[in-house]
């Protein structure tokens, strides 16, 4: 048992501490399934996702939809392989008849309460039940663990897509008509943002995103040059310091 160092007092019972220990180290490993779809080492798992849905991304309303639909296909389809995983071998039929149903039960559900955001989505809404991301990630990770995980797994990469999928629609709407639409209310407007008409054309999609790849490697870059230049002057001080001794 852990003991006060002033009293002696027994604080917190041995068992008790590993348990917290234990419980603790759990939490963060599952909280770590959101948030490693923002390593680069799984951004390839976005652009096979963010391929298929880059057409949408001439307006931020389409995006919005189209993300709201994706996320919950994606969590639902993760949830379902996980609990199928030790019955069933065939994983990559399973996934497609599982992706089916559930992209033709929400396409379903969007056409009798969202028809607009349906229509604007068109044949790239069906889509998504091809999408490599969720086939790559219901394969590789959620036919392999625990539904907590899958879902959770599942939740980080489908953030980290809608963070860049919307940042995509964001940037073309803005530079290519000078305003910014969220589902009917203007929430920007600017005309003289509105100076790349090109941004708003197919190959809009691909400039911008590869204006943000190169942006992230250049930040990344920089980083890597201030982690050298610390440890160089990490280097230099303790030189220094066994020059005082």
């Amino acid at each position: 048992m852990a003991e006060d160092e002033d009293t002696g007092i027994e604080l917190i019972p041995k068992e008790t501490k590993d348990k917290l220990i234990h419980i603790g180290s759990a939490i963060v490993s599952y909280l770590s399934e959101c948030t490693k779809a923002f390593s680069l080492k799984n951004s390839s798992f976005l652009l096979w996702g963010l391929f298929p849905i880059l057409a949408i991304t001439i307006s931020l309303d389409n995006a919005l939809s189209m993300m709201v639909a994706f996320t919950g296909i994606f969590v639902l389809s993760a949830f379902f392989m996980s609990l199928l995983k030790y019955s069933l071998e065939q994983k990559r039929f399973i996934v497609t008849v599982i992706t089916t149903i559930l992209t033709t039960a929400v396409y379903i559900l969007f056409q009798e309460n969202f028809s607009g955001m349906q229509e604007s989505l068109g044949i790239f809404f069906p889509l998504i039940a091809v999408n490599g991301m969720l086939y790559a990630r219901a394969e590789t990770f959620s036919s392999k663990h625990n539904p907590l995980r899958a879902i959770l797994d599942a939740l980080g990469f489908s953030v980290a897509l809608s963070l860049l999928v919307i940042l995509i629609a964001l940037l073309r709407e803005l530079f290519s008509t000078g305003r910014l639409m969220v589902f009917g209310i203007q929430v920007v407007k600017a005309k003289y943002l509105g100076a790349f008409p090109l941004l708003g054309l197919a190959p809009g999609a691909l400039i911008v995103l590869a204006l943000i790849i190169a942006m992230h490697a250049f930040i990344h870059d920089q980083r890597k040059k201030l982690q050298k230049i610390k440890k160089l002057e990490k280097k230099e001080e303790r030189k220094e310091e066994k020059k005082d001794e």
